[in-house]
């Protein structure tokens, strides 16, 4: 596991978006990372817990992802931890799978080829989270500065339901027109970030790509 970071999330519309642009410039925040597609399909429980914890504001909770990249390495299975602001990660590399075969495989296929590579390597999905319920792509730009603050910055969302009888491709999508900006820093830094970010001009606010998704395709009511 990763060591525990602060990660501050800001919900853009275009004009605050072109405005972080110029506070990355002010504040020399360079380029970290090409930019990239990143994937996500989430697990969840029969009872939706990661969605009742969530809106129900419970501090310490989770969710359960496979996470990948069209050009990048293998995919992997994030149980993502947080709590409040603090945040980490475990991961597990499903090498044996290739990104190709998420795409050219059924929901239900792939999920028993994420099972048996789990099972391979002693390793399982925790609390019963097996039921792949949201597939969420978006595009994710890195930046960081000299002082190992880092933002990401999320455009172009996209939602699917899922449907175990489809592969992701034949999902329909739905677009949701929010652009995501985080910060993502040691806690030790916390002192340093909230002198920065007074110059972002914006209000860090709790938000979830996973809760508004299953907004959108009617699971929950979220905001």
């Amino acid at each position: 596991m990763k060591d525990k970071r602060y990660e501050l999330k800001f919900v853009l519309d275009q004009t605050e978006y072109q405005e972080s642009r110029v506070f990355l410039l002010q504040k020399h925040f360079k380029k970290r990372f090409k930019k990239r597609t990143v994937n996500s399909l989430y697990f969840e429980t029969l009872d939706f817990k990661s969605v009742r914890d969530n809106l129900t504001g419970i501090s310490k909770r989770k969710k359960i992802r496979l996470r990948w990249y069209d050009k990048g390495d293998s995919p992997q299975i994030e149980i993502k931890q947080r709590s409040n602001r603090l945040g980490s990660k475990n991961r597990i590399s499903l090498d044996d799978i290739s990104p190709i075969e998420i795409y050219q495989n059924s929901i239900s296929q792939l999920i028993k080829k994420i099972f048996i590579s789990l099972k391979d390597k002693n390793q399982v999905i925790p609390n019963n989270y097996f039921l792949p319920q949201l597939y969420v792509n978006y595009e994710r730009e890195y930046f960081e500065n000299r002082n190992n603050i880092r933002i990401t910055i999320d455009r172009k969302i996209n939602f699917s339901n899922v449907m175990n009888y489809k592969c992701l491709n034949d999902l329909k999508r739905i677009n949701y027109n929010k652009i995501i900006l985080e910060l993502k820093f040691d806690p030790k830094r916390k002192n340093y970030v909230s002198n920065l970010i007074k110059n972002l001009k914006l209000t860090p606010c709790r938000h979830s790509k996973y809760l508004a998704g299953m907004s959108k395709a009617g699971y929950a009511t979220y905001i």
